[in-house]
């Protein structure tokens, strides 16, 4: 074989999953160019079929045991390269775009440089769906002191003369973590290795930058605030524009880290300090604008927010398309400073102060441009809301229909609207109505405003509005109990045959949407709804009775809470409290069980089976207490003691229950009385007696009735 023009060499790991794919990857290098491959094996377990993979492509195969030196391991195979140009790789990356390289070096330019960056393209997850790029010295004249330095992140040296910058690309899967804590091991390995070095020779700089990235990795905030402060104090005494640079590079990180603790005063004491010098470098600079921008925006300095702003602009303008000219400056922290993401931050805090001052040309020029769901890489949530606010202290617009259409098209802008309607409702001033006004638009159809479009019809009086099918769409396509309150009171004024419209419900949907809303809505709102609900004409139907039951124990739950802020009511009635809580939990079983009886066999009922869900468990022998004899105190506590915890969330609401007795019975106001005490059981056992008719339950009430016929005869005979 002719010498090489390349060399490829490689350390391999023992990863199987990965080698084949890299060295095969390198065959068109092998098909163009006199080529020979080097794989330095540092695989502790000698893994044969590895190592057949080895043998079928590469020409020579350096055993090295490993020492936690990455530097070494390359070295080792550098030294057995004899090729013109060196090409270094790891087993974990694979080529996926190598005719640049080719052609540059067939070509006789290649003669007038020394080393060229390709493009690394880290894979972030399985799929390749995500990923960042970042340019890196792969290729290099090889001479007799070539060599890498550093136990890991290790970079090649000497680099003289001139570079060119190619656009192969590389594909790496390095950075793919099944696992946070195999990311978070990884990054500890580096850091151990890296602060070893460091006490070796610790004006390294580019280990420092490096331990910085690791830090981040592992989230260590405080360890980032020490080594920044502890560099920028160490190069006070040097001056260079590589210093420079790098002294950027320290002053961005530092303010970076304080921007996500929300620490604006110690990023100001840097920015005092540091950064208000723009002698860094292009791109630290302009990551500098960036951080200065959002540092003083909330400082409340909106003036000066803008101008770095503005400044931040003019760079990208220069110098976005131009990245690959200065990759030497596009280090871990700073790699992303002209990206489309970074750009659309400053966009969008631009656009927000210019809202916040009246202005919205900037909004309307570039709102095509900005991302309205997750992923966007700035707060679209509040960037939106602030849209809206300002929607209701502006005279309407016709162009705000087409934005609004956008807007609403974007589920959790959606919900920052409903929220800004619902906070706002309470007042329903003009601004509210402009609101509701822009987003009732026909013109917006996917999905459909039902909601905001009733209350626009109701508030304008649209007599041609049907109010019916909006209603019949509303409860089908979204949580009705999460609409605004006064939805439920235009549906009553205008007639609409509500029991009808909850009936077509799917029950599960239903069940879903009276979860979510006793999980999430306040008590007041809950008793309001119960009233309301319960004076439709439903009858005992499921729908009803899950809401009903649901939201009777959500209500005794809430009440049953200590509050420490609540006064204590003085002279308050005992024998009134008692009498309050104990008709509401005989209403609580009566609906739990009348709805539980729909679904299950009379006879789990009578023998208190275990099938049946907790709740109903509970209400059954909770409605047998409430029908003992009130006198009979020590049965009925010894009773309700052994029911906690067969339901836990109604443990509270028993004790309660149980105090509030026992202070009755201790004030001597449970006492039997012969003819009124009577007519009271046999009036209770009249209306159990109706409400199982009513239910369906005839057998049931039956029951009940000749018992009161046998209760009227024992008190005739006494």
């Amino acid at each position: 074989m002719a010498k090489p023009k390349l060399s490829v060499t490689l350390i391999s790991s023992g990863r199987g999953n990965t080698v084949e794919k890299c060295l095969s990857s390198l065959d068109q290098f092998k098909e163009y160019l006199p080529t020979e491959v080097v794989v330095v094996d540092t695989d502790p377990d000698h893994n044969e079929d590895i190592h057949a993979i080895l043998e079928k492509y590469a020409d020579k195969i350096i055993p090295f045991e490993w020492i936690n030196d990455f530097s070494a391991a390359r070295n080792a195979g550098i030294k057995q390269c004899t090729g013109e140009w060196l090409f270094i790789l790891d087993d974990d990356e694979w080529m996926i775009e190598s005719q640049q390289i080719i052609d540059f070096l067939k070509s006789e330019e290649s003669e007038k440089y020394n080393w060229a960056d390709c493009l690394v393209r880290n894979y972030l997850d399985p799929e390749y769906k995500t990923s960042g790029d970042a340019w890196v010295t792969r290729l290099i004249r090889r001479e007799e002191d070539t060599c890498y330095k550093g136990v890991v992140h290790e970079y090649l040296q000497p680099l003289r003369g001139e570079s060119k910058t190619l656009h192969a690309v590389i594909g790496h899967s390095g950075y793919i973590y099944l696992t946070q804590e195999a990311k978070i091991q990884h990054a500890h390995r580096n850091i151990s290795l890296l602060e070893q070095a460091l006490k070796d020779n610790p004006q390294e700089m580019r280990w420092w930058q490096h331990l910085l990235q690791e830090y981040d990795v592992i989230d260590n905030k405080v360890k980032i605030r020490e080594t920044c402060d502890f560099c920028l104090k160490m190069m006070e005494d040097y001056e260079s524009a590589q210093v420079r640079r790098i002294r950027g590079l320290f002053v961005a990180a530092r303010m970076r880290v304080d921007r996500a603790e929300h620490k604006w005063k110690e990023s100001l004491k840097t920015y005092d300090a540091y950064g208000s010098k723009r002698e860094y470098g292009k791109v630290v600079n302009s990551w500098l604008d960036i951080e200065c921008a959002l540092l003083f925006y909330h400082l409340d300095d909106f003036e000066k927010s803008r101008k770095y702003l503005h400044s931040y602009f003019e760079k990208y303008e220069k110098l976005h398309d131009k990245t690959d000219s200065m990759t030497i400056e596009m280090t871990y922290f700073l790699k992303d400073t002209f990206d489309e993401n970074v750009w659309g931050l400053a966009l969008s805090l631009m656009i927000h102060l210019d809202i916040k001052a009246g202005d919205w040309s900037s909004f309307e020029q570039y709102f095509d441009r900005l991302r309205w769901t997750d992923g966007a890489p700035y707060d679209f949530r509040a960037f939106a809301r602030q849209f809206v606010i300002q929607m209701t202290q502006t005279e309407y617009d016709e162009h705000f229909v087409t934005m609004a259409k956008t807007l609403w098209a974007s589920k959790p802008v959606r919900e920052i609207i409903t929220n800004v309607l619902q906070e706002t409702a309470g007042i329903k001033d003009m601004g509210y109505w402009r609101v509701v006004r822009i987003f009732s638009d026909k013109k917006i159809q996917d999905p459909i405003p039902w909601d905001i479009r009733i209350l626009q019809a109701d508030h304008t009086k649209n007599e041609d509005f049907d109010y019916s099918m909006h209603y019949r769409e509303l409860f089908q396509l979204i949580n009705p109990f999460l609409m605004d309150k006064d939805l439920w009171s235009i549906a009553a004024d205008h007639s609409i045959d509500l029991p009808s419209i909850i009936k077509e419900v799917p029950f599960s949907k239903w069940q879903r949407n009276v979860d979510y809303y006793l999980d999430h809505s306040a008590p007041d709102v809950q008793m309001y709804l119960l009233s309301f609900l319960e004076s439709l004409p439903m009858g005992r139907e499921e729908h009803l009775l899950y809401f009903t039951k649901g939201t009777r124990e959500a209500i005794l739950v809430d009440q049953a809470k200590p509050d420490k802020d609540k006064p204590e009511e003085k002279n308050k009635n005992v024998l009134d409290e008692y009498q309050q809580l104990r008709g509401e939990l005989s209403r609580l079983c009566m609906d739990t069980l009348t709805f539980y009886r729909k679904l299950y066999k009379p006879e789990l009922f009578e023998e208190e089976s275990g099938l049946l869900p907790s709740e109903c468990q509970l209400m059954l022998r909770l409605d047998r207490v409430l029908s003992m004899d009130e006198e009979d105190y020590r049965s009925i506590l010894a009773r309700l003691k052994e029911m906690i915890g067969i339901h836990p969330e109604m443990d509270e609401v028993l004790n309660r229950f149980s105090h509030v007795y026992a202070d009755a019975v201790k004030e001597g106001r449970i006492i039997s009385t012969p003819a009124d005490e009577m007519r009271q059981l046999a009036a209770a056992l009249q209306e159990k007696a109706r409400q199982l008719a009513d239910a369906g339950m005839k057998d049931e009430a039956e029951k009940i009735m000749e018992q009161l016929r046998q209760f009227a005869l024992t008190a005739d005979n006494k």
